[in-house]
């Protein structure tokens, strides 16, 4: 089953990232407030519909997108729309549910503190009514949470459930407490075999409830409305299909650029849906396939949409320096032993001027059999793992005492011979690794950039955490970005400015902030901005540090030179964001190499860390 995305129960009802519910009697508590304070109460059917459909579609979707149940964020990772669409209806359901609860208890609340004041109400039922106020303003918390997470506007959320509660009172959307006809579930995601103004050919909607006395029909969301549909007359689809990517419409008619058996030169096809990853899904005479949109024309021949990255290059011209991943491996083989990888001279010994430069060797192949088949085998995390490619800038003897060991490099012949001494007899051996992980980029890893995330959202700030990963097409491309909000991971199909660029500087002259120096991190004020340095290299930010008095730079807007001082130190009480509730904890690291805070939780053997210094996931402990 999928993770604990609700907290356990009790009558005061909460949410994902909120406190953990308290742990009186339920059956106790509700008897209490029925006996002295008449209230509508929170609709618990209503929260549990909300969490099962948060569940359904974990369990559906967690291998596709490899989803990680202690992500706060990891919603944003599922592309397919409809499903989350049907969460956001819940939530909208709940919330209607909650003005329910609360308008009265805030109408009442002025007249019987009056009443209290006067010593007409007792302090029982006083006591009565702020229980009850309190559950509310902790589910109306938890709403909020939970609209964040869904890239909701926490107040517009509360605000449209006021305004949907007024014209349409509990129950809305009308009829979303019926049940669903089996075998057509809510959240099924469906197409009509009719089509009309409203809903075109090849439209996908999502199952919202059943109808009222109709056992063979559901209510179904489509993008312009909700009607009512006979089971009979619906088609459920695939998950991955959606509503095709502009300037595509369904009902559309296209032709595709190629031909083979299936699809006859200048047949023409329908355009009946499309896919998170942006194809479309034209149907044709023998069926239906997904196309990129340079792969589609229209009726009469004519272009529909170029394909932009076509015409990007893949090296902007600013780029300067191809990325690299550096480490130390440390092989520690049987003496004799061979190495079992294949070595290259880079450049090669007979390359012409090769003695008046530096030179290295690289690793051709990893051979079966040999100790770096071994050392890779054992190593957990891929990355760790000698790969072809991956060239070995330097050698150390580590059999010798450390003062005594030297680093042999810029000799590819020199290196060669301590690995293979003695007839293979020196260990264990230290290899300094590059490993180049693709073409020249203009940002590194760790530097704050701006992404275009498209749709409302829009150019949005973030840290690019990884260079050259595959997609989910298993396309390489330049940077993953971990935004800063909404805190979700984000992929720039091209290094250019169209996707990515510079973001703006954080800070202004005269701004408080933490810089690192020998090794630590200090206390500063920002001097000058966009400043050149003793070495004449131009450096964002010229600090002086509160400690020394002297001035320092930082040469980039990253977290590894510079960072905003964080709210809480060492030692401080906190609520960190554990599974989706507020645990208690203290803080135990700050200033991380990529996060804001280490949190020992109180009474557990467990660390957690919060990435970003934010309510999202680390609050003030109450």
């Amino acid at each position: 089953s999928s993770p604990a995305f609700r907290p356990a129960g009790s009558i005061a009802v909460m949410g994902n990232l909120c406190s953990r519910r308290k742990a009186e009697d339920p059956e106790k508590l509700n008897l209490l407030l029925k006996e002295e304070f008449a209230w509508n109460g929170l609709r618990q059917d209503r929260i549990d519909m909300y969490y099962n459909a948060k569940e359904k579609l974990f369990d559906e979707y967690h291998e596709k997108y490899k989803l990680d149940p202690d992500d706060p964020a990891w919603l944003n990772k599922v592309a397919e729309p409809e499903p989350k669409e049907v969460v956001k209806t819940l939530l909208m359901r709940r919330a209607v549910a909650l003005v329910h609860a609360l308008m009265p208890l805030e109408e009442e609340k002025p007249t019987l503190l009056k009443l209290k004041q006067k010593a007409i109400v007792s302090d029982g039922k006083w006591n009565a009514f702020q229980e009850a106020e309190g559950e509310c303003h902790s589910e109306l918390a938890a709403i909020k949470a939970e609209a964040q997470l869904l890239n909701i506007p926490q107040q517009a959320v509360i605000s449209t459930a006021v305004q949907f509660y007024k014209s349409h009172g509990l129950d809305w959307p009308e009829g979303g407490d019926i049940p669903c006809p089996k075998g057509m579930p809510r959240g099924t995601k469906v197409t009509w075999t009719g089509s009309d103004g409203d809903v075109p050919s090849g439209s996908i909607g999502v199952v919202l409830s059943g109808v009222q006395n109709e056992a063979d029909k559901v209510k179904v969301q489509f993008p312009k409305g909700a009607w009512s549909f006979a089971v009979r007359e619906l088609i459920t689809v695939s998950d991955d299909v959606c509503d095709p990517p502009e300037p595509f419409k369904n009902g559309m008619k296209v032709k595709w650029v190629g031909s083979d058996e299936d699809i006859p030169a200048g047949e023409v096809g329908e355009v009946v849906g499309g896919f998170p990853d942006g194809r479309i899904r034209v149907k044709f005479a023998k069926g239906a396939w997904a196309f990129s949109g340079p792969e589609l024309l229209n009726e009469d021949g004519s272009v529909i949409i170029k394909d932009p990255r076509d015409e990007i290059p893949t090296i902007h011209p600013d780029a300067t320096s191809a990325p690299v991943f550096q480490m130390e491996v440390t092989l520690n083989r049987q003496k004799g032993q061979r190495m079992g990888i294949a070595l290259n001279h880079e450049p090669p010994l007979d390359a012409p001027g090769r003695d008046s430069q530096p030179s290295a060797l690289m690793i051709s192949q990893v051979i079966n059999g040999g100790y770096a088949a071994e050392y890779n085998e054992a190593q957990k995390d891929p990355d760790r793992r000698l790969k072809p490619g991956d060239r070995v800038l330097a050698v150390v003897d580590a059999s010798v005492p450390k003062e005594e060991r030297k680093p042999v490099g810029g000799d590819s012949k020199a290196m060669l011979e301590v690995i293979t001494r003695d007839g293979n007899a020196v260990t264990p051996l230290v290899f300094i690794v590059v490993r180049p992980l693709g073409p020249p980029l203009r940002f590194k890893m760790g530097q704050r950039v701006l992404a275009n995330c498209g749709g409302e959202l829009g150019w949005k700030a973030g840290i690019v955490v990884r260079v050259w990963e595959e997609n989910q097409q298993k396309e390489r491309v330049p940077y993953v970005i971990q935004l800063e909000r909404p805190p979700q991971i984000v992929m720039a199909p091209k290094d250019h400015d169209q996707y990515v660029k510079e973001a703006p500087l954080r800070f202004a002259v005269g701004d408080d902030v933490m810089c690192r120096r020998e090794g630590g991190w200090h206390k500063g004020t920002i001097l000058k901005t966009n400043d050149k340095g003793p070495d004449g290299e131009q450096n964002a930010y010229r600090i002086k540090v509160e400690a020394t008095g002297k001035d320092c730079w930082a040469p980039a807007d990253s977290n590894a030179f510079i960072r905003a001082i964080l709210r809480f130190n060492k030692g401080d009480k906190v609520l960190a964001n554990v599974d989706h509730n507020f645990v208690p904890g203290i803080v135990e690291e700050t200033y991380g190499p990529n996060f804001c805070y280490g949190i020992k939780l109180e009474g557990e053997d467990k660390r957690v860390t919060a990435p970003f210094d934010d309510d999202v996931f680390v609050k003030a402990a109450e």
